[in-house]
């Protein structure tokens, strides 16, 4: 456990402030919040995959007024640690298989990311460089 509350500690988001978030069915790891957006994150250093799709979940149907984004940071060890793009595609397939388009709308992001200390203190963007992307909105600029 002292790996995960090193990284609650640590770890940042440039122009992000670090805030509670806490549903009722939901406490993430942690919650970033800027006037623009909010970012999920969700640390897992068990790599239990099982426990990676009920985040997801969560994320999923978590109440927020600005649009949302969740960064699901991998640091397991051990014989079988899950990868970047394993999870990518674990959970791809249940993003896109299990939620009503309702349930979308104000979801920008959601992507992948090995644990490593140059991945703290990055820009969002910078952040969502370096992830495996499960899901990533279109902006359409174009009006008709």
């Amino acid at each position: 456990m002292k790996k995960d509350k090193n990284f609650k500690e640590e770890f940042k988001i440039e122009g992000f402030n670090k805030e509670k978030y806490n549903e009722e069915y939901y406490n993430p790891d942690l919650y970033f919040k800027n006037e623009n957006e909010v970012v999920f994150v969700e640390h897992s250093s068990t790599g239990d995959r099982k426990v990676h799709i009920g985040e997801l979940c969560q994320f999923v149907t978590a109440k927020s007024d600005l649009p949302k984004s969740m960064i699901l940071v991998l640091d397991a060890k051990g014989e079988n640690p899950p990868s970047s793009d394993g999870e990518k595609g674990r959970l791809k397939y249940y993003f896109e298989s299990s939620f009503k388009d309702s349930l979308l709308e104000n979801i920008k992001f959601i992507g992948v990311v090995k644990n490593e200390k140059s991945i703290s203190g990055l820009k969002l963007e910078e952040l969502k460089e370096k992830c495996k992307i499960v899901y990533e909105k279109k902006i359409n600029f174009y009006k008709n």
